[in-house]
């Protein structure tokens, strides 16, 4: 697993995040605006931010530097998206305590689960396609998997092993989630 010292995103905004008017956790953030790019709502599109402000933020409007971290977060997702190479905000093992690592990938899909369930732009789901029952299906596993990751208890012990996968497929679900209905 990548450390958060060397994710790139991460290391740009977190500084800056802990400054900024956001009320959520960098992680939850993050899980946020990737179910929100899932949904068809990109960084230009003004409903993102609007969403953010409004589910996120409690109806709390972003300051500049806020809105600078939502702009930038969300290009940088919407290309990890489209090139598939995410990395979560969640710290390696060197890093961090099992309990805050399990917390950080418990927030991104509670984020991701709120994201996701916004009201969306038209995407490829939206549309009865020939293929609709097989993506639909594909599409309900990886949500109630992300669902599942959301309620893991922090305090459990999980090796270093299980909890990869764990984090790898979170990963694989938001790709796949992104892929089906964009």
């Amino acid at each position: 697993m990548k450390k958060l010292t060397d994710n790139e995103l991460y290391q740009k905004i977190h500084g800056k995040f802990k400054e900024s008017s956001f009320e959520e956790n960098i992680a939850t953030t993050q899980g946020f605006l990737l179910g929100v790019i899932c949904r068809g709502h990109g960084s230009s599109d003004k409903k993102s931010l609007e969403l953010v402000t409004e589910i996120l933020n409690g109806g709390t409007s972003l300051s500049g530097t806020g809105i600078a971290l939502f702009t930038t977060m969300m290009i940088e997702l919407e290309r990890a998206l489209k090139d598939k190479k995410l990395t979560l905000f969640v710290p390696a093992s060197q890093e961090q305590s099992n309990k805050t690592r399990c917390s950080a990938i418990i927030d991104i899909t509670y984020g991701f689960t709120l994201g996701i369930l916004c009201e969306g732009n038209l995407t490829a789901g939206s549309i009865v396609e020939q293929e609709y029952a097989e993506k639909n299906e594909l599409l309900n596993r990886d949500l109630e998997l992300i669902k599942a990751i959301s309620q893991l208890d922090p305090d459990s012990d999980v090796d270093e092993d299980d909890f990869n996968v764990v984090v790898d497929e979170a990963t694989n679900s938001i790709y796949e989630i992104y892929t089906l209905l964009n």
